[in-house]
């Protein structure tokens, strides 16, 4: 019982560090818009439930696309390694805006890369999906590079 207790309050208190975020089980106020700000939305639940599928229709759609400057897919997995996911990230930024990765890349350090996200997001709107992304550990590493609000 301490175990599930326990596990809860961790659950809970890692929930609150976020505003903004709309899971399964509550929408978005009418009227929000993201036109300020970074906006997180997770999307939550056991594997087998459509979670990416659902995610991936609306990434899709037209006129979603037409509200960001950007948009990239990047799968997260179990294995996170920082440094593959931002390289794969700062890649998929540039074929989204068709050029070449910047020169250099491979000899990037993790907040070399974060820098190099954070200064071609800032001024844009994006979407960008982490997929299967399995830990708070994982966001927590790679959320700051990301541009809020300037």
């Amino acid at each position: 019982m301490r175990a599930i207790r326990s596990r809860v309050q961790s659950i809970s208190e890692g929930q609150q560090r976020y505003r903004d975020i709309y899971g399964t089980s509550e929408s978005a106020p009418a009227g929000s818009t993201c036109t300020s700000g970074l906006k997180v939305i997770s999307v939550v639940g056991t594997g087998g439930l459509g979670k990416t599928t659902l995610v991936r229709k609306v990434y899709d759609d037209a006129a979603v696309r037409l509200g960001f400057s950007t948009h990239v897919w990047v799968t997260v997995s179990n294995s996170f390694k920082l440094h593959d996911l931002l390289r794969t990230m700062i890649r998929r930024l540039a074929v989204d805006v068709n050029k070449q990765p910047p020169h250099g890349l491979e000899a990037m350090d993790a907040d070399e890369m974060k820098e190099f996200v954070h200064k071609f997001l800032r001024n844009r709107t994006y979407i960008i999906v982490l997929d299967d992304i399995w830990s708070l550990t994982a966001w927590e590493a790679i959320r700051y590079a990301f541009p809020e609000a300037e």
